[in-house]
């Protein structure tokens, strides 16, 4: 009997133990990092990338009206989301991207300027927003 109460007892404790896994961290927060994708809704192709830290950081991405494109395993951190649309004046906003979040950034063109200035849609408030002109390296 006490074999038996033994073997009982190994038992309920390898039920217990077996059954007690942790959720996993996901990589994105382990690594801290999250996605974002850009919208090219200006109505003319574009050029867009995102830096981050210094400016160093280039991924230029070539975007006609209405495309977009998924940046993946962005650092965690503000980043700059730039545009042009004629290849020379290059404009950015601010964002913070928190990790593992999925982020859609779009820029559109403001219609009452005659410039032709990009604008983006702020995701906070949902207004829009004239992004800062910038030397892009």
């Amino acid at each position: 009997m006490k074999i038996f109460k033994k073997l009982l007892l190994i038992l309920a404790a390898i039920l217990v133990f077996t059954n007690c896994k942790k959720d996993p961290i996901p990589a994105c927060k382990l690594e801290n990092y999250g996605w974002i994708t850009v919208v090219n809704m200006t109505t003319y192709d574009a050029d867009v990338d995102i830096t981050w830290n210094s400016d160093d950081e280039n991924f230029v991405v070539f975007l006609r009206h209405g495309e977009e494109f998924l940046y993946d395993e962005v650092p965690a951190r503000t980043v700059k989301i730039w545009i042009t649309l004629n290849g020379e004046d290059w404009y950015y906003e601010y964002e913070t991207l928190s990790p593992c979040e999925d982020m859609e950034f779009t820029w559109y063109l403001e219609a009452k300027k005659s410039t032709g200035c990009p604008v983006a849609l702020d995701i906070g408030t949902g207004e829009l927003i004239t992004p800062v002109r910038g030397e892009k390296p």
